[in-house]
């Protein structure tokens, strides 16, 4: 069995070194699968509420 591991598409840990961080951690060790979210552009601030949770809050997102 392979596994693998998404980055983080947002955050702290979202940035170019720390990225590349990440990937070359994961394949020392021994990592087969690295994911990227395809939602590349989130905006900082929501202001409408999102419609797919009960508390109208993006996932994931600050709050």
């Amino acid at each position: 069995m392979k596994y693998g591991f998404t980055l983080p598409g947002r955050g702290p840990l979202a940035t170019p070194d720390s990225l590349a961080a990440i990937a070359k951690r994961g394949e020392q060790l021994g990592y087969h699968l690295l994911l990227f979210g395809d939602h590349i552009v989130v905006p900082r601030r929501i202001s409408s509420p999102y419609p797919y949770t009960e508390s109208g809050e993006f996932p994931g997102s600050a709050s």
